[in-house]
């Protein structure tokens, strides 16, 4: 079962995206996260999606390296997506690296 949070980039100030911005970041957030989810041989259970104004920040936790850049990858390819950013971390049998 995928358990991906959507949501947005939380900051000190005050939201100022208007209505249709934060509707369309919670889209690309969503394509994200479905894209994610349709990747057959990585775990994306631990992995948190949000976006703001098209960047999209992963966090979280993925179980190797190729996890890492093939969510990366796969993030990035998504329409409407600006950039990554990766504040993912690599589980090494059980530790955090």
């Amino acid at each position: 079962m995928l358990a991906v949070a959507v949501g947005s980039i939380a900051c000190a100030t005050p939201d100022s995206r208007t209505e249709d911005e934060r509707k369309a970041d919670q889209a690309v957030a969503k394509q994200v996260q479905v894209a994610l989810a349709n990747e057959r041989y990585v775990d994306v259970a631990h992995i948190n999606v949000a976006a703001d104004r098209g960047v999209v920040r992963l966090s979280g936790l993925v179980a190797t390296e190729f996890d890492l850049h093939q969510v990366l990858r796969t993030s990035a390819q998504v329409p409407g997506v600006r950039n990554v950013v990766d504040d993912l971390e690599i589980m090494d049998f059980g530790r955090r690296r």
